[in-house]
């Protein structure tokens, strides 16, 4: 396992190097008011990247555009609380649509690749951002105990096995239920990383992975593979009981 989490961090790192490789930070707050959508006119310079920060609630849906002449310049989101993309778009191109699998402050960070970066080069874009959809609402602690302190309803520690070991390792895993039926499972993963998945039921239909997760149900579990990992999910832990 720890040869695989080397060469995690590795590529990580190698990431970091050649896909956003930052000089100068610009943040801009978008406001939407829950709901809506704006469009932001901008320029990159060299090593330069701006961050576009959006709040979003749990079940809402956050869209994302940028139309450029560059062919260098890309965006990534991502969730709060984590240094972990779930959009890459060196990787999956210059337009996103993803169900937000829990609320905070998204970030949408427009950057150039390397090259362009070290010869100095220039990019104008638009980009779009949009926030559809009906925020998901927490039970509240009156109906359903909250853990002192915290926003979650139940929390506990689940087997999680790292690609490349046969040794799962325990890590945390925190739930929030929303009325109607629905649930975000957050699991604590190794390099502090934090994996979000909002379940509707039996279905994972919002994640903050990149990859889209593999689910399969047998009686009242679900399996879960994203990423490397693998774990399992009952559906007390999401749902009580």
């Amino acid at each position: 396992m720890e040869d695989f989490l080397k060469r995690k961090t590795l590529i990580t790192l190698l990431v970091a190097a050649f896909a956003v490789p930052a000089f100068s930070q610009s943040t801009v707050d978008v406001r939407l008011g829950g709901t809506g959508s704006k469009t932001l006119k901008g320029t990159i310079k060299g090593r330069d990247y701006i961050d576009y920060r959006v709040n979003v609630g749990a079940g809402q849906t956050l869209a994302v555009s940028m139309t450029t002449r560059s062919t260098a310049a890309y965006f990534n989101i991502t969730p709060p609380g984590t240094e972990w993309a779930m959009f890459n778009g060196s990787i999956e191109g210059n337009s996103a649509s993803r169900r937000i699998p829990a609320g905070g402050r998204y970030t949408v960070r427009v950057y150039q690749m390397a090259s362009a970066g070290r010869r100095g080069d220039n990019a104008n874009f638009t980009l779009k951002l949009s926030v559809t959809g009906k925020s998901l609402s927490p039970i509240p602690g009156a109906q359903d105990a909250v853990i002192p302190g915290t926003k979650f309803h139940a929390s506990t520690e689940m087997p999680v096995k790292v690609e490349g070991s046969s040794n799962p390792q325990n890590c945390k895993a925190f739930v929030t239920r929303y009325r109607g039926g629905s649930a975000t499972l957050e699991v604590h993963l190794p390099q502090e990383r934090k994996l979000r998945l909002l379940f509707v039921g039996n279905s994972v239909v919002g994640w903050s992975s990149t990859d889209k997760p593999k689910a399969s149900r047998k009686g009242e579990e679900t399996s879960i593979t994203v990423d490397g990992f693998s774990f399992t999910v009952v559906d007390a832990l999401l749902y009580g009981g």
